[in-house]
């Protein structure tokens, strides 16, 4: 036992320049440690409000998907035999309780129609349609992500038959006046 408390009685004094330092150490690896806590909420807080943004671009793109299928389902049969140059409509998708998911608003736009007979002499005509819809991803327009979806389209129907005329056209070669060179003019 005398061994034992002579050891303990021995022991060397820690000089006076270190008796702080574990002390210093530690408060420097708290601080760091917080620090990296910090910059870790901070990190997850931007990346909920990316989840949430994406999140909201979705459901607006998929409300302005969903509107254009419904007005091409609801008028694509009889698009062609409708007269209007633009047709507007809104639409609300809700979900089965009732809440509103999003709102959209379709155009459609007749832009151009155009006739030919094949060879077979079948009168052709194809109608060309612009379809924009625009989806909005909260019931407020105002502060809601926007999508906007474009489509065109092109529809082949028949023409009617009283759209061409036969007319006896012969061509032949005339000098244009004017120094230019020769063309090919009607008759």
């Amino acid at each position: 036992m005398k061994t034992d408390l002579h050891s303990l009685m021995n022991l060397k004094p820690t000089p006076h320049r270190q008796e702080g330092a574990v002390l210093i150490v530690a408060l420097v690896l708290l601080v760091v440690l917080t620090m990296l806590g910090v910059s870790a909420v901070e990190s997850t807080k931007l990346e909920t409000r990316m989840a949430a943004s994406t999140r909201e671009y979705n459901r607006a793109f998929q409300v302005a998907e969903a509107s254009l299928l419904q007005a091409l389902e609801k008028y694509f049969d009889n698009l062609d035999s409708i007269e209007f140059s633009e047709l507007s409509l809104s639409l609300i998708l809700t979900d089965n309780k009732g809440k509103i998911l999003g709102k959209a608003y379709v155009k459609i736009t007749k832009s151009a129609t155009h006739s030919y007979t094949r060879e077979d002499g079948e009168n052709i005509r194809y109608y060309h349609y612009f379809i924009e819809s625009t989806g909005f991803s909260q019931d407020d327009t105002k502060i809601a992500l926007k999508v906007k979806l474009v489509e065109g389209m092109k529809i082949k129907g028949p023409a009617p038959n009283n759209v061409f005329i036969e007319e006896d056209l012969s061509a032949s070669t005339t000098s244009s006046s004017g120094g230019g060179s020769g063309g090919l003019g009607l008759e």
